[in-house]
């Protein structure tokens, strides 16, 4: 693996960048007289090429090489000394030393935790109430979770008892009823309340229609006496027509 001092790669991660790196354009380092950022413009650049013929093509094959192409791997500076700095190998004393600061962390610690303990337990005999003295919230609040965990403890004996057993599965038995005949009746409900209303969207078209008939026969009507009055009307110009030309003679 080939390292930089200066210059940086698009093949390497993407790292942040020290005052030390610079563009690929500007470095002058060579790997066997060649440019360490110089990559060939097409794959068959410097290769040895056999031709084949084909019935139908001709193809240009690369002659495989027997030693393997050394390609630069372009590290930024700052990369190679985070490396240079985390390869550095811990002695046997620096391990003791980071045992010994642990171990020294760890008696802390627990001194520490002993100090609370000791602290809480004169804090809580300070506290202990005297007899006839009122309890505090934190003490009704326990006292009262206790009392209903108790009776709670108590009904889930009580459940245990075959008797109780039995009540349980009548009560059970009785709400199940209840709420099937009520569904049942809700079902019955809501049918009944359809057909109500299918009944009135019935009576609804029935009287449309029967307005539409009223409405046809009134326009019937109403084109028949027009028809009428027409008639009696060209009848009486023909009547006074011919009256006028009989009085003319």
């Amino acid at each position: 693996m080939k390292t930089c001092g200066n210059c940086s790669s698009n093949r390497s991660p993407k790292l942040k960048k020290s005052s030390a790196d610079h563009d690929p354009k500007d470095c002058g380092h060579r790997l066997k007289s060649r440019l360490i950022h110089q990559r060939p413009k097409k794959p068959t650049e410097s290769k040895d090429l056999v031709i084949v013929y084909h019935n139908d093509q001709v193809r240009d094959l690369i002659v495989p090489e027997r030693n393997p192409t050394d390609l630069a791997g372009i590290w930024p500076k700052s990369e190679f000394n985070r490396l240079q700095k985390q390869s550095r190998v811990i002695t046997l004393e620096e391990k003791k030393a980071m045992i010994a600061e642990m171990e020294k962390t760890k008696q802390d610690e627990i001194h520490a935790s002993e100090m609370r303990k000791e602290a809480l337990s004169k804090a809580q005999i300070q506290q202990d109430p005297t007899i006839g003295s009122k309890l505090t919230t934190v003490e009704h609040d326990a006292k009262c979770k206790s009392e209903y965990l108790l009776q709670r403890s108590h009904e889930l004996l009580n459940e245990q008892d075959d008797r109780v057993k039995a009540a349980n599965c009548i009560i059970l038995a009785t709400k199940c009823r209840a709420i099937r005949n009520a569904q049942i009746m809700e079902k019955e409900l809501i049918k009944k309340q359809l057909q109500q209303e299918s009944r009135r969207l019935d009576g609804m078209m029935e009287q449309a229609r029967q307005d539409a008939l009223k409405k046809d026969e009134k326009r019937a009507q109403l084109e028949e006496q027009k028809i009428k009055g027409n008639f009696i009307l060209v009848y009486m110009k023909y009547v006074f027509a011919n009256t006028d030309s009989d009085t003319d003679h």
